[in-house]
């Protein structure tokens, strides 16, 4: 299911953040990584969402008290950790040429820039950098570093973790970034 939705989740995530970047009036969301931003933000919510939601699928069916059951998602999941954790780089590294593009862009985008930190830069960095990629990439690094030694029930406890610090996160992005960019 989610191979068969994915071509629909990168055309939203890919929508919303052409939408934002045609706003010629908005210097903060008219850079071309706001495009991407939104892109990868739309797809780490979504990965993340899906996990959390497996999880509580198989809570519900009473699988997670199955080790058998539990290996198998684990195993299963890897994958999908892998290109999470990718997602989530690619994300960070992409705010960073964001934030480039604005301090050393022309002078409205510069002001935008200052604008939007000194109203929601607090949340944007704290909450949507830190909360939602800097926290899910340390512990997902943390139980990947140390996956053989650690028992499955840490390893399902830190994407609960992790899937619900992404969504905050990605909550909180989307909120700093829509609300900061129509400051005058």
């Amino acid at each position: 299911m989610g191979w068969l939705t994915l071509p629909v989740a990168l055309i939203v995530g890919a929508y919303h953040g052409l939408l934002l970047s045609a706003i010629r009036a908005r210097p903060l969301w008219s850079t071309g990584p706001t495009t991407v931003a939104a892109l990868l933000g739309f797809l780490t919510t979504g990965i993340a969402a899906v996990m959390v939601i497996h999880l509580v699928r198989m809570k519900l069916a009473g699988r997670l008290a199955n080790q058998a059951w539990v290996v198998e998602f684990l195993t299963d999941m890897r994958e999908v950790r892998n290109i999470l954790g990718a997602a989530l780089l690619l994300q960070l590294f992409t705010f960073f040429i964001w934030w480039l593009s604005l301090l050393l862009g022309m002078q409205p985008a510069q002001q935008a820039l200052a604008t939007a930190n000194a109203s929601w830069g607090p949340w944007f960095w704290f909450g949507a950098i830190g909360m939602g990629l800097v926290l899910p990439l340390a512990l997902g690094g943390y139980a990947m570093a140390r996956e053989s030694r650690i028992g499955s029930a840490l390893e399902i406890n830190t994407i609960w973790i992790t899937g619900g610090l992404i969504l905050i996160g990605g909550f909180i992005f989307r909120l700093a970034v829509v609300l900061g960019g129509q400051i005058a």
